[in-house]
């Protein structure tokens, strides 16, 4: 826990907080690095939740037109 307080203080926090912005469009043709990919599913996998269970379930869709057919159900959210 110390490290996580050194690497990050509570200025560079706020100041990562308050500059964050919604992607009005992704790019389709955009990867992930397979190492950030794994960290951001580890990091998912331990949010907390309000009672320490973490019950979260994620599905990784890649297939295009399983994409479209949940379109519908997503508020034609792409």
């Amino acid at each position: 826990m110390n490290a996580i307080r050194e690497a990050v203080g509570p200025r560079e926090l706020l100041e990562a907080l308050q500059s964050r912005y919604a992607v009005k469009q992704f790019d389709p043709s955009g990867r992930i690095a397979p190492e950030v990919w794994s960290a951001l599913e580890e990091a998912l996998q331990l949010s907390p939740s309000s009672y320490g269970l973490q019950p979260w379930k994620f599905f990784v869709v890649e297939d295009p037109a399983l994409r479209r057919s949940l379109k519908e159900a997503s508020w034609k959210q792409s």
